[in-house]
């Protein structure tokens, strides 16, 4: 097998574009199997300024992998060899998020939470966590902390300096830019720039304008514009995505090939100036196409619908500021929603126990009456056998009396068993009973619920007044009813 580079065997072409072809390669002595981007155009030497943007790209997504982000995919040292600018970068077998959505047309939401965990995290490393992998003690004039000399010490002030100095944006983020890895169906932050898929490369990162779907308000007027809240606005629509399965506006593929400018057009209309469509409607429409005949129920909280709205505000102020924040207002409402759920669970294997418990003693009584009932019966045969059995055609011999009399003792002693057991489910019946059930979360007060409380008092009032009024009705006819029979009584001829 022919070598590349003298040092990779290579497993095929997996894609590539007018500036670098992906392919995936072997290396010959480690043996280990990476994705190698290679530039189309010959490097003739150092200072060429392609190989100068190609090694700049590389500085910035070696900066990012430093930190080891398992959500972030990682490159490795860039080279020129025999004129050709390569650089390695990690294999990931999955599909873009465009790909697995357009599979599966539908996402749980149990994925769609690992989802934006994974990928917010990702960005939040790049946003504002990175120097803590990046900081120079000497560079950046950082002192030993008191407390522990091994790490140094940052107030808040120093660490807005660094994270200004050090922070990423990634200005690039669409569904083709995100992979579902199939092997444990993680989520990956392409990079920036040196994308990678599985079977496709992605376009340079160099094409400023993104992809027209995911394209924030502020970049459809300004390109330069570098900001994490770009990156905010981008991830709000892939959250949209995840959520509906398709974008905010999505953008008609024949328009987009054959009249690109028109659709460029149309859709900096809408990210400029339209509202977004409402996401339950659009969730219930993709269950209900991927699931014909089921019913929707509503599967998320609200306070998804709110932080999704809040990323793709048309004014950036108005956005999170980075995805640090995002991330933790997201961790901050799922631990609240899984605590509602835990207490939830807690309730209703609470009440499994108790009805298991119900049964165990119900079963366990009748099993003790019928025994009851064999005893009697046994005891009585006992009897009869001791005393001959006058009345029988035959005498009964002893054999059969101790017979008798051990079928006897055994039900008595399975009587006293079943009798022990029963004071036992008894206690644990009682002591599960008392148990405070956790209290359910307080349903938010909405108009409708007022309005009905108002309708219950409403009518408990008009009840409680007809009482009064027929009491005081009937009070007066009585009081009438008495004088009229004390006049008649009085009016009655005397004998």
């Amino acid at each position: 097998m022919e070598k590349l580079y003298n040092q990779y065997y290579s497993l095929g072409d997996i894609g590539g574009g007018s500036f670098a072809r992906i392919l995936k390669v072997k290396h010959c002595e480690l043996g280990y199997v990476r994705a190698l981007k290679v530039l189309n155009k010959p490097v003739f030497s150092e200072d060429d300024k392609i190989y100068q943007t190609f090694r700049k790209e590389c500085k910035t997504l070696l900066k990012i992998c430093n930190g080891s982000h398992p959500n972030i995919v990682r490159i490795y040292k860039p080279e020129r060899i025999n004129q050709s600018a390569i650089v390695e970068m990690d294999y990931i077998n999955g599909d873009t998020l465009a790909e697995y959505m357009e599979t599966i047309r539908f996402m749980q939401i149990d994925e769609v939470y690992r989802f934006i965990r994974q990928i917010g995290s990702a960005l939040a490393y790049c946003h504002e966590d990175i120097y803590l992998d990046q900081m120079d003690w000497a560079e950046d004039d950082l002192e030993p902390d008191p407390a522990d000399a091994r790490k140094p010490l940052i107030d808040d002030a120093k660490r807005r300096v660094l994270i200004d100095k050090y922070s990423v944006v990634h200005n690039d983020l669409h569904d083709a830019n995100v992979m579902r890895r199939h092997y444990d169906g993680n989520f990956i932050l392409l990079d920036f720039g040196l994308a990678i898929q599985n079977g496709k490369a992605v376009k340079s990162s160099s094409r400023r304008d993104g992809a027209i779907e995911y394209k924030s308000p502020e970049k459809w007027e300004n390109l330069e514009v570098e900001t994490p809240q770009n990156d905010i606005y981008s991830f709000g629509v892939l959250m949209y995505k995840v959520l509906t399965g398709q974008e905010t506006f999505p953008v008609d593929k024949a328009d987009k090939e054959s009249r690109p400018e028109k659709a460029a057009a149309d859709m900096m209309e809408m990210h400029l100036h339209a509202a977004p469509p409402a996401i339950e409607p659009k969730r219930k429409a993709a269950f209900e196409a991927k699931y014909p005949g089921a019913q929707w129920k509503r599967d998320y909280p609200e306070w998804l619908d709110a932080m999704v709205m809040k990323c793709l505000e048309k004014d950036p102020k108005d956005r999170y500021v980075n995805a640090r924040e995002l991330l933790d207002e997201f961790n901050k409402n799922m631990a609240d929603l899984e605590s509602s759920h835990g207490s939830s669970d807690k309730l209703k294997d609470l009440n499994e126990k108790l009805a298991t418990m119900e049964k165990s003693l119900s079963d366990t009584r009748n099993e003790l009456s019928r025994l009851q009932t064999e005893c009697t019966r046994l005891q009585t045969e006992l009897k009869t056998a001791k005393a001959g059995n006058s009345g029988s055609v035959r005498p009964v011999s002893n054999k059969e009396i101790a017979a008798a009399n051990e079928r006897a003792n055994k039900a008595e002693q399975e009587k006293n068993v079943l009798s022990a057991q029963v004071q036992e489910l008894s206690k644990k019946l009682s002591a599960v009973s008392s148990v405070p059930a956790p209290e359910p979360p307080t349903p938010p007060s909405t108009p409708f619920l007022k309005m009905l409380l108002w309708a219950i008092l409403g009518v408990a009032l008009g009840i409680f007044l007809g009482i009064v009024c027929y009491n005081i009705f009937v009070d007066n006819n009585n009081g009438n009813a008495s004088e009229a029979t004390t006049e008649m009584v009085e009016a009655a001829p005397v004998d």
